[in-house]
């Protein structure tokens, strides 16, 4: 008896724990309070519940469900944000399962109860319940925007769209779409390559995973381990080498630079690995590192090294993505090699609402056949130019729900030499008797040719249940000895309202006052979300 006592407390204590596992979703759409995720009830998720927000593998920000439905979850965001397309884990906790009784002690009904079957009767097939297929979340907007003033007159009709559809026929295969279709005209714009209708494609990709660790994804996208690769026509497999190392391998083509049209004229490859280790509620670390190449009408024409790398180290969090181009022969105006690219961060959780951060950014227009391609006009001082920008800024939240943000920039670029500028806000949370409701002042330097000054931007944000109101003033303050010592610069004004749970309709108005800038323009449209 006592060889058996053991084994039981053990197999009572499994049985009590919960299960856990993992579950990923994807980002649907925003809204002000949050977003939606593709992931439900049905996969286990419940109010309550926290996740980690996942954007090219890196965690950005931290999420808690506030409303769930069968496939779908609302979450609110914090320390973070949240965009389009990221991913939320979380760590879901499924019911404990009750014991099933022996069969020779299994309860059985009555004979009473069981309910009698004439023998002639057709007899009812048992109901299956087929898995979810083509669950699908997106949203697309119809909007119409009209410029009228003293200067030529601007129309612009656009619609945008931007999903997914998941478990495409019931199978591991998802499709994503995001594009923009606009048709502009007006005096403003007569001579201009912005006349006439647009469509500008940016996601149209169908995805497919392969085994518990393998992504094989076929169309236009923007590979999401290295953004900075840009924009592909192609194909994408990745798939993991080792616990912490995977692989991947890029094929296509680039579309042009100027309006991102197919083309066949700059084939690339790319072939990358990335590196993950750490926990992700502790100290991590995830790098990428990459090599590109492309050809243009046949010949070589650019050689690149590309990285993107996220860390934590107890409170530092260090973000890094960039570019290094070598001279494979087709620079004209440049020569040698060139970091074109940068982008690093760093921030320091210093306490509760207190973040410090510091970093620098560089870019330069690649001398390629094709980017020179897509230029109206070639002129040697579009790539000779090198600026680099250095920045030193905080985050701070004060009583009151005050919460302050500066930032102050040192920039080196050739047309304003060195030059050192700032940017301070301050926002009131929780006004118009509403906890999300937000007023918020901001003001920066203004430096260039003979002008010296400050601008600055008064806005609110009011959510009033179904009904949002926007607005804000833009102003300028110069030097009296340069300009008018106050202007008011624009004013503007934007109303929103959720007809049902898919329907929303806004519009709004802005008007630009001054010397350079009088009109007003005119913005309506309806938005459908599913």
């Amino acid at each position: 008896m006592r060889r058996l006592l053991l084994p039981l407390l053990l197999a009572a204590a499994a049985g009590a724990a919960p299960d856990r596992a993992e579950i990923t979703a994807k980002v649907t759409y925003l809204v002000p309070e949050g977003a939606y995720v593709e992931a439900g009830s049905d996969q286990g998720l419940a109010a309550g519940e926290t996740g980690t927000v996942l954007r090219d593998g890196r965690p950005v920000a931290k999420a808690e469900i506030v409303a769930v439905s069968s496939r779908s979850a609302r979450v609110r965001v914090f320390d973070g944000d949240i965009r389009l397309g990221d991913l939320v884990q979380f760590e879901a906790v499924a019911a404990p399962k009750a014991p099933e009784a022996p069969p020779d002690q299994a309860p059985k009904k009555p004979e009473a109860a069981e309910p009698f079957v004439p023998l002639l009767e057709k007899q009812k097939a048992t109901a299956r319940v087929s898995s979810p297929r083509n669950v699908s979340h997106g949203w697309v907007t119809l909007n119409q925007y009209v410029q009228t003033g003293s200067d030529e007159e601007f129309f612009r009709t656009t619609l945008s769209s931007a999903g997914d559809i998941q478990r495409l026929w019931g199978k591991p295969w998802a499709f994503d779409w995001s594009f923009n279709l606009s048709g502009r005209g007006g005096d403003a714009f007569s001579d201009s390559a912005l006349e006439g209708a647009r469509l500008d494609v940016y996601e149209l990709a169908l995805s497919r995973r392969l085994g518990e660790s393998g992504l094989l994804r076929l169309g236009r996208f923007v590979p999401r381990a290295l953004p900075s690769v840009g924009y592909v026509d192609g194909g994408l497999v990745e798939q993991r080498l080792a616990p912490h190392l995977r692989g991947g391998a890029i094929l296509g083509f680039a579309p042009t630079v100027d309006e991102l049209v197919p083309s066949l004229d700059a084939p690339m490859a790319v072939l990358y690995g990335t590196l993950d280790a750490g926990d992700r509620k502790g100290d991590r670390f995830t790098g990428t590192l990459g090599a590109l190449g492309s050809l243009y009408e046949g010949d070589m024409d650019r050689f690149a090294a590309v990285f993107d790398m996220f860390g934590r180290v107890g409170i530092l969090d260090l973000s890094a993505d960039g570019v290094v181009d070598f001279d494979v022969g087709s620079q004209q105006f440049t020569s040698g090699t060139r970091l074109t690219e940068l982008n690093a961060d760093l921030t320091a959780r210093l306490a509760k609402g207190t973040r410090l951060r510091a970093g620098t950014d560089h870019y330069e227009n690649l001398d390629t056949a094709a980017e020179r391609a897509g230029l109206p006009y070639l002129d040697p001082l579009v790539f000779e130019g090198s600026g680099w920008r250095y920045y030193v800024g905080g985050t701070q939240n004060l009583p009151a729900r005050l919460t302050l943000d500066v930032t102050v920039n040192f920039i080196d670029a050739p047309d304003t030499g060195d030059t050192t500028n700032w940017y301070a806000s301050l926002t009131k949370y929780g006004v118009f008797g509403s906890d999300v409701a937000s007023v918020s002042l901001s003001v920066y330097s203004l430096e260039g040719f003979d002008v010296e000054g400050l601008g600055g931007r008064l806005t609110a944000y009011v959510p009033l249940g179904k009904l949002t109101l926007q607005g804000g003033v833009g102003f300028t303050a110069f030097d009296p000895d340069v300009a008018t010592e106050f202007d008011v610069t624009d004013v503007n004004f934007f109303a929103s309202y959720q007809i049902s749970r898919k329907w929303t309709v806004q519009g709004g108005v802005t008007a630009a006052i001054g010397d350079s800038a009088d009109y007003v323009g005119f913005d309506a449209g309806v938005t459908y979300r599913w």
